[in-house]
């Protein structure tokens, strides 16, 4: 808040790029074959929290998912959980930046923000398992896509409208530099080359995460990685949501559909 607007917007940052990770993290934990890191999401949260997710995402969780990711359907309880679980994060964010910091509520905004209660959400579907492959049907497997690309369109809603008022916070603030390359170069000085050392840690924390994201999307698809790369000045972060949501469906339908629709012919 002391280096306003850099600090909003480098923290708003990772708080946008963790939104795609955060859903692809709980509907990858919840798939039938899913095997090692991808499994357990408390733990990858609360290693997330303790090292950071720009480091723990990349390193672990990215080649934990191209190693060991599962397939089909994902639970109701565990489709209905996603949103709570993730988005407790943005509005402690909000909160954070917006209450005063000599408040009872900024307290204790920030220290559930900075503590381990958020990483430990995933717990409320320790119990939870997916449909056992016997038992898959299309209606499953249709309901299960409706309900995780509803969520994503969630966050894609809401990663947009995020970005849009970063984009105002930026012109607001360096508006006055004239052309859009010189507001670009004025930005990169202050969430960089002049930025103190939480904001430049931020910075490489919000572009690290970002690209470990699209490289657990080009893992499945390199055309649906292109289109979020094209479509990121436009949306920010949330494009890699638009693009989970149709590689959602893409995946589904060569893996499991198939599958359930034989089983019932």
């Amino acid at each position: 808040r002391d280096t306003y607007p850099a600090g909003v917007l480098t923290w708003g940052g990772v708080i946008l790029a963790a939104q795609p990770a955060g859903v692809l993290g709980v509907v990858e934990a919840g798939r039938n074959g899913a095997r090692g890191y991808i499994r357990y999401s408390v733990l990858a949260g609360l290693l997330a929290q303790l090292f950071g997710i720009s480091v723990m995402f990349p390193l672990l969780w990215v080649p934990a998912y191209v190693l060991g990711r599962g397939s089909g359907p994902i639970s109701n309880s565990r489709a209905a959980a996603i949103i709570p679980i993730i988005l407790p994060g943005t509005i402690l964010t909000v909160a954070v930046f917006s209450l005063n910091t000599d408040s009872y509520g900024w307290t204790v905004c920030a220290g559930m923000l900075g503590g381990p209660i958020l990483a430990m959400s995933p717990v409320l579907l320790w119990t939870d398992k997916p449909p056992a492959p016997a038992a898959v049907t299309k209606e499953i497997v249709q309901g299960s896509i409706s309900s995780v690309q509803k969520t994503y369109t969630i966050v894609t809603i809401l990663g947009t409208i995020a970005w849009f008022i970063a984009v105002y916070f930026v012109y607001d603030a360096y508006g006055s530099a004239g052309s859009f390359g010189a507001i670009m170069v004025k930005l990169w000085s202050e969430v960089w080359v002049d930025a103190n050392a939480s904001v430049a840690f931020m910075t490489i924390d919000t572009i690290v995460l970002y690209i470990s994201v699209l490289l657990a999307i080009a893992f499945q698809s390199f055309e649906k990685v292109a289109k979020a790369i094209v479509l990121t000045p436009l949306m920010g972060p949330a494009a890699a949501s638009l693009v989970l949501k149709e590689l959602e469906e893409t995946r589904y339908c060569s893996d499991v559909v198939d599958k359930s629709s034989k089983k019932e012919a």
